[in-house]
């Protein structure tokens, strides 16, 4: 017996070992990784990673380009084809300018199947033509995105007819939607509850503050809200939706919060 319970603690260390060893963290913020250093340092780490899954691959304020997303990109690619399982959780480039080299193969990056759960492109200059291409390989690619952080870019209406296709698949998972300071106005807010009229599956968190939403954009939030309730948090801060001229959209809204 006292071999046996040797024996089993020994199994359940090396379990928490390996367990413990199955995540990683990596984390170059702040530090140009354009840099052949720091560069190499990422991909580097990327290739040796012992276990099936970057917790966080976190890369904020690199100034990444084309030719620094495609290296790490390679060095995800091959890890995915010697680990048929290797996954990355959480995704985190803000504050990187991207242009549209950068956008195509951060592109390519997301259709390659690593399944992520939460990923941040807020402060990276996209345009809707370069949200459109993420949009597709997200769609394409990560069902079980969690949230998505797209704060502080150039979208407008265009980019929020394009969204809106995500709410109409069934199998996606995303909660949680970070689209403030943007210029999505009142139009991209009518494509919006249009879309959210038809969320029945999940419970949605929506941060559209400083928009350029007026009373137009309120009331047809309101309108789509009164007949949904999965929106368990939205954030209008920063919108003038509630001078005067605004009531109409602005006492609707009360009304639905108060319900």
């Amino acid at each position: 017996k006292h071999l046996t319970l040797t024996a089993l603690l020994i199994e359940l260390l090396a379990l928490y070992r390996a367990a413990a060893h199955s995540n990683l963290s990596l984390s170059l913020n702040h530090a140009p990784i354009n840099d052949g250093q720091n560069l190499k340092s990422v991909v580097s780490k990327i290739r040796k990673c012992d276990g099936q899954c970057i917790d966080r691959l976190s890369l904020k304020f690199c100034d990444l380009n084309a030719k620094s997303i495609r290296s790490v990109s390679s060095s995800i690619a091959r890890k995915l084809r010697t680990h048929g399982n290797f996954r990355i959780n959480s995704l985190e480039l803000t504050g990187n300018n991207l242009h549209k080299a950068g956008t195509k193969c951060l592109a390519h990056l997301l259709a390659i199947g690593l399944e992520i759960k939460h990923i941040d492109l807020s402060h990276c200059n996209l345009s809707n033509s370069d949200f459109e291409l993420i949009l597709h390989s997200i769609s394409q690619s990560h069902p079980h995105i969690e949230s998505l952080n797209v704060a502080y870019n150039n979208l407008d209406h265009e980019s929020m007819a394009n969204i809106t296709k995500l709410f109409a698949k069934s199998d996606f998972q995303l909660t949680n939607i970070d689209l403030s300071n943007n210029c999505i106005g009142n139009i991209g807010s009518i494509y919006l509850a249009e879309a959210l009229k038809h969320l029945k599956s999940r419970q949605l968190c929506l941060n559209l503050s400083n928009n350029k939403i007026t009373g137009e954009g309120c009331y047809a939030l309101a309108v789509a809200l009164s007949s949904n309730k999965t929106i368990v948090y939205l954030d209008l801060g920063g919108n003038n939706i509630f001078g005067k001229s605004e009531e109409k959209g602005s006492e609707r809204l009360n009304r639905f919060f108060k319900n």
